[in-house]
């Protein structure tokens, strides 16, 4: 079970702190991802980024599908650099960042290596996922900043035997709790990776104070729960309807019963996780198996080979999670991408190769190592102009361009139609849209940004954090009293969902940079309100 690739003497350079490297690369990732989204980023806010830039706009404990995190986050950076796609943007930057250090914290605290924690650093910006997500202003990132730093304090906890290191990973999950619910899926590995510390150090291996600084870090984990369990159990708890909906439980959120089970969704997430990851997974996966020859020592051997276990039970719990919910629902991708950040680590310390103690031999490196860095800088360079990269022959047409691009020009388009509207009615109209992400990206790129209906329950969708406010949930008397009469401009759904709300409603076609070929628009005269939900 040994790992034959790895005997590392020490030398001069190892004795060196890794943190101003892991520092300088933290910066300059951050200046250099707020320069591309200030300056040379084409692509408009996909769906999801404009939906919680609309929560931001009215701050709240928590919101239908996920907590306040994102929320505040995007309020905070908006407030330093305005209400703008750099704004959005700029908070999954700095997380990114954070991120960066938190996986360094990870490897020193499990290597205490210096080559292997600026490689961690460097490996993790190479990871494809992980380079988007601190492009993109979804919970991705912040998640994931949240999941490496609570993982660099459980580390220190069960083996540096730092106290306080209980209070910063309780501090840690309830942050990122705020951001994503399966934050609470680490406590587990925390859980399992403590009885075997105790375990393997025997009963002289820790005192009992540990228990004390834990019960802290416990406490302050729950305090991370309050703002969600309020809001919700003044709402009938609509976020656990919204999670049912996701795993297709019965009451759930969804409206319309989900296809039967395939071996299709196993495999497309496994995929998935593969393309997410790039050539980084095949060093993950060599680095699962518990190196037995790191040191010198039998004592600091078998040190290592503990916190290499603590790691791996750190990111599995999750990752196991998502695969068996592949097995009986459709899961996305992207739900088990934080338990990948504990590997990253191990991953790294494949990577850079055995040292030998014959002078001038070079280190043995794996080919995964370089493909990682040959994939890393590719998607680097595509993604950041990949409307660029539609424009090659033969390739263009498979780029996905189509939720990164033209919510301006669609904004524009509603924007013509809706003066048009208002100087044959003469009544001022407004804007209603099927889906969630589609109304939130119109009322951003509309002047003024104004409120944007959505109708997704009532034209056979489901609920949404629209339903939730007060100024846009379709269903409360006041708000239909307030649009009665109206014209409005339609978009998406289709014109017998919409003659519902409507006197009349007339179909004009697919909006101009309608990405979906399925999706047209209409106008509607004369609101008269949904008579209740569409099913």
């Amino acid at each position: 079970m040994g790992d034959r690739s790895i005997t590392i003497p020490a030398r001069a350079d190892d004795l060196r702190s890794p943190w101003p490297t892991v520092a300088l690369l933290a910066i300059a990732l951050l200046g250099a991802r707020l320069a591309y989204l200030a300056w040379f980023c084409p692509y408009t806010l996909a769906e999801d980024e404009a939906h919680y830039w609309d929560w931001s706009r009215l701050l709240d404990w928590s919101y239908y599908s996920k907590g306040p995190g994102v929320a505040w986050l995007i309020a905070s950076m908006t407030r330093i650099f305005g209400e703008s796609e750099l704004g959005v943007r700029a908070g999954a930057a700095v997380c990114g960042s954070i991120a960066t250090v938190g996986v360094a914290g990870v490897a020193q605290a499990t290597f205490r290596d210096r080559r292997t924690t600026v490689a961690a650093a460097i490996l993790f910006n190479l990871i494809p996922f992980y380079q988007v997500s601190a492009l993109l202003m979804t919970i991705d990132m912040p998640y994931v900043a949240c999941w490496a730093l609570a993982s660099w304090a459980t580390v220190l906890a069960l083996h540096g035997r730092s106290r306080r290191a209980w209070l910063a990973l309780g501090v840690t999950i309830a942050v990122g709790f705020l951001f994503k619910y399966t934050m609470a899926m680490i406590v587990p590995g925390v859980v399992v990776a403590r009885v075997a510390s105790s375990r393997s150090h025997g009963p002289h291996g820790r005192t009992p104070r540990w228990a004390r600084w834990a019960a802290f870090g416990t406490l302050i984990a729950l305090l991370g729960l309050l703002p969600v369990l309020m809001w919700n159990a003044e709402r009938d708890w609509p976020t656990v309807r919204h999670l049912l909906g996701h795993l297709g439980v019965k009451g759930g959120d969804v409206p319309t019963a989900k296809e039967p089970w395939t071996p299709k969704w196993f495999f497309e997430f496994v995929g998935v996780q593969f393309a997410m990851i790039g050539p980084a997974i095949a060093l993950m996966a060599r680095g699962l198996r518990p190196p037995m020859r790191e040191a010198s020592g039998e004592t600091e051997r078998a040190e290592i080979a503990r916190r290499v276990r603590t790691l791996v039970w750190l990111g599995l719990p999750l990752v196991v999670f998502y695969v068996l919910i592949s097995l009986v629902n459709d899961a996305e991708g992207n739900w088990a991408i934080a338990g990948y950040v504990t590997f990253v680590p191990m991953a790294a310390r494949m990577g850079i190769g055995r040292r030998t103690r014959r002078p001038g031999a070079r280190p043995r490196r794996f080919p995964a190592w370089v493909a990682a860095w040959v994939v890393g800088i590719v998607v680097a360079v595509c993604f950041a102009r990949l409307d660029l990269m539609a424009r090659v022959p033969v390739i263009g047409k498979a780029v996905p361009l189509g939720r990164l691009t033209n919510a301006d020009v669609r904004a524009d388009a509603v924007e013509a139609m809706r003066v048009r509207l208002e100087d044959e009615v003469g009544i001022a109209p407004f804007v209603i849209a099927h889906h969630y992400g589609r109304a939130s990206q119109l009322a951003f790129y509309l002047p003024g940004r104004p409120r944007v209906y959505c109708a997704g329950p009532h034209v056979g969708g489901r609920r949404t954090q629209f339903d939730m406010w007060a100024d846009s949930d379709l269903s409360r008397r006041e708000v239909n009293l307030e649009l009665s009469g109206r014209p409005a401009v339609l978009v998406g759904s289709t014109q017998g969902q919409w003659e519902r709300g409507f006197e009349l409603v007339e179909p004009i076609g697919a909006l101009e940079g309608e990405t979906k070929r399925d999706r047209v628009s209409f106008i509607g005269y004369g609101y008269r309100g949904f008579t209740g939900p569409g099913r």
